[in-house]
């Protein structure tokens, strides 16, 4: 089936535009924009006039732009923000913004040698920063200004991503906790307190350059200054220059509380000013007393070395608080030189109390030298053992069991008072009395009975006499062992006698010299003397002027 359609269309036709005109709406920047007009000319306020911008204006500038057709017919387009309007309020705002950084910027960074002081705080604004320098133009101090009083900062470390130790080449490095590392080059480990006790160590209070110490010192003479150039931290150093007084120098104005026993360590940096030759010394010393008043009694500590030189070297000494001393001064001397004009410079000055500090070392301590007052632990492996004096309780049983002494020339132990070398020398007098034992079977040649029994008698006589004597003396003996590259030596110290032993023979010597001796089974002496003697089958004893033999 076919469909049929209709439709209707409206042609207009709209004659040229007879103008274009723009009209422009200046509001609050609050208000909502405003709608496209529905009439023409526009109601108020829109106008024609574009309104020129106003500095710290923040009015919104809208537009919107009018088509007339003849007479009657018109139409309008979209309402607009002014781009020029908007761009002349961001160029405002942007300038104003400048204007203040450079207003601020004007006085509120300032850098100086000194400390800023209360008067450094007019017109400078609020948040001003104030950094201080050394002579050696490095940063050593900052403060910011807060509501007109200078408060001082640090620098935190979460400002400094990577510090590169090397950098670190003066002063200490305070630690609360602990440092990690895998190994740690040190001239000096010390282990205990690290304050500082003296007030301006590193004369940097007194500001006059060449004037008198005065805040925290006192001059004991003249020729003690303070000055700028050469020093080694921070903007100061002690100059004192050599002269014929005895003892120019300074010392801590306030004393300083110590108890008695204390052990401090006073010390600190000293060189030469000029390239003159040194022949006087820096004495670091403690004044002290039983009051603060009575500080008057003096010890020197420390002196710099001879042959100073213009660079820097470290001088410190120990001191130990003397009995009845509860106050002390630290200062420092020019030791009295006539001719010496020399001139010296002292900084970094320290005076710490020596505390008791903790090694802890899992592992291993590697060092050619240990110099320590004393060693506690539960074992120590050696390979050599120097010492003056060793003091022990006990030995375990198989200590000495061998000694192998083959290079060394002599070793001698000596003991105290001997209470219990009885047991000891009972053996030496079984010992003797085996040898009697032997003597009695000497006789090798029954024709010579006679003689030979008698000479036997007479050594078997000493025996028992030495023995005796030995038994008598045993409680009182002080006695040595010495250790020779022969053999074994033991005496009594300042005695004539004493016993050799050796791997071939037992010699007894007086005065050094070999008297009777066992060597080789017999037993040899050149005089024997004895009451009654064994020999072999026969005994031989004295019976009033004569000599009987007869059988056993």
């Amino acid at each position: 089936m076919a469909v049929r359609a209709s439709d209707r269309v409206t042609l207009a036709v709209l004659p040229a535009p007879t103008y274009v005109r723009t009209y422009y709406l200046l509001q609050s920047s609050s208000l909502t924009a405003p709608a496209a007009p529905t009439t023409n000319p526009p109601a108020a306020p829109w106008t024609t006039t574009e309104p020129g911008y106003t500095a710290g204006d923040t009015n919104t500038l809208y537009t919107v732009q009018l088509v007339a057709y003849g007479s009657a017919a018109f139409e309008y387009g979209e309402v607009q923000k002014s781009s020029a309007y908007e761009a002349a309020k961001q160029a405002y705002n942007l300038a104003t913004q400048a204007k203040d950084a450079a207003v601020t910027a004007d006085g509120r960074l300032a850098v100086s040698s000194s400390a800023p002081t209360a008067a450094d705080a007019v017109g400078k604004p609020n948040g001003a920063v104030w950094f201080r320098r050394d002579a050696s133009n490095r940063f050593n101090g900052a403060w910011e200004l807060v509501n007109g009083a200078w408060v001082a900062r640090t620098i935190e470390n979460a400002m400094i991503a990577t510090l590169d130790a090397a950098k670190i080449n003066t002063g200490y490095l305070d630690v609360a906790n602990r440092v990690r590392a895998n190994a740690i080059s040190v001239q000096q480990l010390l282990v205990g307190s690290l304050t500082n006790m003296l007030e301006d160590p590193s004369f940097d209070i007194d500001v006059p350059t060449n004037a008198p110490l005065t805040t925290a010192w006192a001059s004991i003479h003249a020729n003690v200054t303070r000055v700028t150039a050469g020093a080694r931290s921070g903007p100061g150093a002690l100059r004192m220059k050599a002269g014929t007084a005895a003892y120019d120098g300074i010392r801590q104005k306030n004393a300083i509380h110590v108890e008695p026993g204390e052990e401090y360590r006073f010390g600190g940096w000293v060189r030469r000013e000029s390239a003159a030759s040194v022949t006087g010394a820096i004495e670091f010393s403690i004044m002290y007393g039983a009051t603060d008043a009575t500080t008057t009694t003096v010890t020197a500590v420390a002196a710099s070395p001879a042959g100073l030189g213009e660079t820097y070297v470290r001088v410190a000494g120990t001191w130990k608080v003397p009995a009845g001393v509860y106050f002390a001064r630290p200062r420092l001397v020019m030791r009295a030189d006539t001719g010496n004009t020399n001139t010296y410079l002292v900084d970094d000055a320290f005076f710490q109390r020596r505390m008791e500090g903790e090694l802890i070392v899992d592992g291993v301590i590697t060092t050619p030298k240990l110099d320590v007052a004393e060693i506690w632990g539960n074992e120590a492996w050696l390979n050599v053992l120097r010492a003056g004096l060793i003091e022990t309780s006990m030995l375990s049983a198989g200590f000495g069991q061998n000694l192998d002494i083959s290079a060394n020339g002599a070793i001698t132990l000596i003991a105290g008072q001997v209470s219990d070398q009885a047991a000891e020398l009972s053996t030496q007098r079984s010992d003797i009395d085996g040898v009697t034992d032997q003597v009695s079977s000497l006789g090798g040649q029954v024709g010579e009975v006679r003689s030979s029994a008698s000479a036997a008698a007479v050594a078997a006589a000493a025996a028992q006499a030495a023995a005796r004597e030995a038994q008598d003396k045993a409680d009182g003996l002080a006695a040595y062992v010495r250790i020779t590259g022969e053999g074994l030596e033991v005496g009594s110290p300042g005695a004539a006698t004493a016993v050799k032993i050796t791997p071939s023979n037992m010699t007894f010597n007086v005065n050094g010299v070999p008297g009777a001796y066992l060597d080789a089974g017999q037993f040899i002496a050149p005089r024997f003397v004895g009451e009654e003697v064994d020999l072999a089958n026969v005994k031989i004893q004295k019976q009033g002027t004569r000599t009987v033999v007869k059988a056993i």
